[in-house]
């Protein structure tokens, strides 16, 4: 059975390629994904090894793979090799993922072969219900890029307000965010110089106003005064 596909996800390559190899994000995001561990740190060869544990088809039935990631051109490509059981006996596989980042977005081509025991069927077909796997898993991965991504936006825009004293804000990812010195300062003598000039136009205002009241009553004063004269 062979699955492919592409999809994609917002953000830098680089970001995109650790989510696809991060161990609890890929728990959180397979469908029926009970644990999703990974076995120490990659070795100099770039391979890291993982086990994840499935409950998959209307019978939540048990499926345990362990996969062996080689990143080839990190960030770029990587080969997957998979060997797991469930149900019906023995399940091997293959597969790669291609990564071409574009703009502000990362496009992934997956292709995965799969030999032995079938999957439970989500659709029609076997082959459909590893392709809704597939999608739902992007789907979810990219999600989390996508939250991540806004976080630090609202941090960066947070910092450009905070008091600027080292220039620098580490976010809680460990992002550094470096802000032009004296711009908080400027800021923060702006809104003074606005109330002021609001001010000098208000009692403006209130000295025309005061004037012109004035010079009413003066003429009806002088309006009266002239009417008394003709009686």
């Amino acid at each position: 059975m062979r699955v492919e596909g592409t999809y994609t996800f917002p953000g830098p390559i680089e970001r995109v390629f650790a989510a696809l190899t991060n161990p609890d994000a890929l728990a959180r995001a397979i469908p029926g994904c009970e644990r999703f561990i990974q076995f120490g740190p990659a070795t100099t060869d770039e391979e890291t090894t993982y086990e994840t544990r499935l409950r998959l088809g209307q019978w939540r039935q048990p499926y345990t793979i362990a996969l062996t990631m080689k990143a080839a051109r990190r960030p770029a490509y990587a080969k997957l090799e998979m060997r797991g059981y469930g149900p019906a006996g023995v399940i091997t596989g293959s597969g790669s993922l291609d990564l071409v980042e574009q703009d502000s977005h990362t496009v992934v081509a997956y292709r995965f072969t799969f030999n032995g025991a079938e999957l439970p069927e989500v659709g029609d077909t076997p082959a459909q219900s590893a392709n809704f796997i597939a999608r739902a898993t992007c789907a979810h991965l990219a999600d989390e890029i996508y939250a991540e991504t806004e976080d630090d936006v609202a941090w960066t825009q947070q910092a450009a307000g905070l008091a600027d004293v080292a220039g620098e804000i580490v976010t809680p990812r460990g992002r550094i965010v470096t802000r032009a010195r004296g711009l908080a300062a400027r800021r923060g003598a702006t809104p003074p110089l606005a109330w002021s000039e609001r001010a000098l136009w208000m009692s403006a205002g209130l000295a025309m106003g005061l004037s012109a009241i004035a010079l009413a009553l003066a003429i009806v004063r002088r309006m009266g005064a002239h009417e008394s004269q003709i009686r």
